[in-house]
């Protein structure tokens, strides 16, 4: 039999589940915009929304009044710009010189 590191063993016993609750998102953003006005709010879904679905979160958060997104990589951002929103993106993580023509082109 092999042995199983303990992390295997309470995946096989306690499994994690998330739930995303898009309007909790949404209303935690709100609370932000009205604390920090006039000052604006970048929302960060890097990591696929931090494995809560990038464009979904995203959505959430811009119609809550979040003004721009932030994303690790520039495959996020097309991503996000392919899934129909236009809101400013950050790169955080930067970009490469072969990747600038992606980059401008989105």
């Amino acid at each position: 039999m092999a042995a199983t590191s303990p992390s295997e063993t309470l995946a096989i016993r306690r499994p994690t589940v998330a739930a995303v609750d898009l309007a909790a998102i949404a209303g935690n953003v709100r609370r932000i915009c009205d604390r920090v006005f006039p000052a604006e709010v970048m929302a960060v879904v890097k990591a696929d929304g931090y494995g809560h679905g990038a464009a979904p979160v995203a959505r959430a958060a811009l119609l809550a009044g979040a003004t721009q997104l932030g994303v690790a990589l520039l495959e996020e951002g097309v991503a996000l710009r392919r899934e129909g929103l236009r809101a400013p993106i950050l790169v955080l993580g930067g970009l490469f010189e072969d990747q600038i023509e992606a980059f401008l082109a989105h």
